[in-house]
């Protein structure tokens, strides 16, 4: 995937917290899509964004998300592919996706590369759907595809109806493992 200058981000208005956060995103899919391929991944792929607390208080709404942006798209591909050639199911136990904002375009392309795989934990935190539902959607599909879960984590993300929300529910409870 193509590398994604810090100039990208701040001729989008971005500060040095976000493009800190963006940098440790970039190299954390970068090395975890690199382990896939080679075979040497870790129990765990934590993908995310670390960000530093403002000392700003000025600051009403800081940015504690990475918001969608097309030039992430071939490094979601890239990750998405190692995960789906990688046929090793131990090859990681765990994935946690958090802070990141995730687009129909995204979890189009991670559903087929967790679908069946061998994980026990499969997490998402404070990552801003755009479509709530289709976020609610996407963490039940993995849930029913993946029937070692054990663990699931579902932490500060949206959910807009009861509806939704028993519907979430619903595949746990439902679920052997979890």
């Amino acid at each position: 995937a193509p590398v994604i200058p810090a100039g990208h981000w701040i001729d989008r208005g971005f500060d040095g917290n976000y493009i800190g956060g963006m940098t440790y995103f970039l190299k954390s899919i970068k090395d975890h899509t690199c382990e896939l391929r080679s075979g040497t991944c870790r129990d765990d792929i934590i993908l995310g964004a670390v960000f530093e607390e403002e000392e700003d208080d000025n600051d009403d709404d800081p940015i504690d998300v990475l918001l969608h942006d097309d030039a992430l798209l071939p490094h979601w591909q890239e990750f998405a592919d190692a995960m789906q050639l990688n046929q090793n199911f131990e090859a990681f136990q765990r994935l946690y996706i958090y802070n990141i904002q995730l687009t129909p375009s995204i979890i189009s392309l991670l559903t087929p590369a967790l679908k069946g795989k061998q994980i026990i934990g499969f997490g998402l935190g404070n990552n801003e759907f755009v479509n709530a539902r289709e976020g609610i959607e996407f963490a039940i599909e993995i849930i029913q595809s993946n029937p070692n879960l054990k663990k699931f984590v579902w932490a500060n993300n949206s959910i807009e109806n009861m509806a939704d929300a028993n519907h979430l529910v619903d595949a746990i409870i439902s679920h052997p493992s979890i």
